[in-house]
């Protein structure tokens, strides 16, 4: 008569450690091919808001933006260097309607919205942003002419963002596969230098081509966090936070500037001539990517232990190690 044999207690443990093994890699592959899905499906919604804003500029000559940049940024100026609403509200608006301008639409009174000054003087624009997001999608008036809206966003993707900084807490952002709003730098003028940390004429912001203070209110997110991930933004050296904050206060303008700069035509690492350089677009589009930080301090070349603040002579490899999504729009 046989015996049968039975495991034994070193052979039984051997095979539960291999089943873990080979589920922490299964875990691990299905984490890793969830985040590319969620860059692809991020990759392909500013995708489709880039091709917007493309047709938008096509049409009108001028990519969208409800109130210049300039008077964003004097906005910023006396709003603790936040403007009330953002770059990419700002052109998300102008695209898809939901907004009228004080002498230039006959219906502003009648409409329901959110009401704004920017500027002062001759340049002076006062604007309604509807309340009701509902309203938002009906497109533009523009010239007396009712446009249909330049941007349908992917469902889901239309929301208010957690944790936004600034005063009106009713306008809708465009938000990645995480859940993070997407920020976006508009260009104000088509001469001068890139944003920079220099003094002098160099570092007077009214000459330069982008001002940054458009995504101050994702940039400048605190404690609470932004978006679903609830990630803080404003830039503290004990914690993995964003170098594109004005609380950077030594780097944020001239690491906006070094993102913007065209790596072609770039004269050499830290040469101050870089900031006279053609940047790569009209407009960036930014997503803070897996992480949830917009160019976070221990992401790229930067680490846990060893956190950069400051690219300025940082590499375009360098700078393509972070995880945060880019989209150039225009030229």
């Amino acid at each position: 008569m046989h015996r049968r044999r039975a495991f034994t207690l070193v052979e039984l443990l051997v095979v539960i450690a291999l089943i873990g093994v080979l589920a922490a890699l299964l875990l691990s592959a299905l984490s890793s091919a969830q985040q590319r899905a969620r860059a692809t499906q991020t990759t392909s919604t500013m995708e489709a808001f880039a091709a917007a804003c493309e047709t938008f500029f096509q049409d009108h000559g001028q990519y969208p933006g409800v109130v210049p940049e300039a008077l964003l940024a004097q906005d910023a100026e006396t709003n603790n260097g936040i403007p009330r609403i953002s770059s990419l509200e700002n052109a998300l608006y102008h695209m898809m309607g939901g907004y009228r301008i004080l002498g230039v639409h006959p219906d502003y009174v009648q409409f329901n919205g959110y009401e704004m000054s920017f500027g002062n003087g001759n340049n002076e624009i006062t604007v309604k942003f509807a309340v009701n997001s509902e309203l938002l999608g009906d497109g533009p008036l523009i010239g007396g002419r009712q446009y249909p809206s330049y941007f349908t966003p992917p469902e889901g993707t239309l929301v208010k963002a957690f944790g936004q900084v600034g005063d009106e807490e009713n306008l809708v952002d465009v938000v990645d596969a995480w859940g993070q709003p997407l920020a976006l730098l508009r260009r104000q003028r088509t001469v001068g230098v890139l944003p920079n940390n220099r003094s002098g004429n160099d570092g007077n912001p009214e000459t330069w081509q982008f001002r940054p203070e458009g995504a101050a209110p994702y940039f400048e997110a605190g404690l609470s966090g932004l978006g679903e991930l609830r990630k803080q933004q404003a830039f503290s050296n004990n914690s993995a936070t964003c170098i594109l904050s004005q609380e950077n206060t030594a780097f944020f303008e001239g690491n906006v500037g070094r993102i913007l700069a065209n790596p072609a035509i770039r004269e050499g690492l830290g040469n101050p001539n870089d900031l006279y350089t053609q940047p790569r677009g009209s407009m960036l589009l930014l997503s803070a990517g897996a992480d949830g930080i917009f160019f976070s301090s221990q992401d790229g070349p930067g680490s846990e232990n060893s956190p950069i603040s400051n690219i300025f002579d940082a590499t375009q490899a360098a700078i393509g190690e972070y995880d945060d999504i880019l989209r150039f729009i225009g030229s």
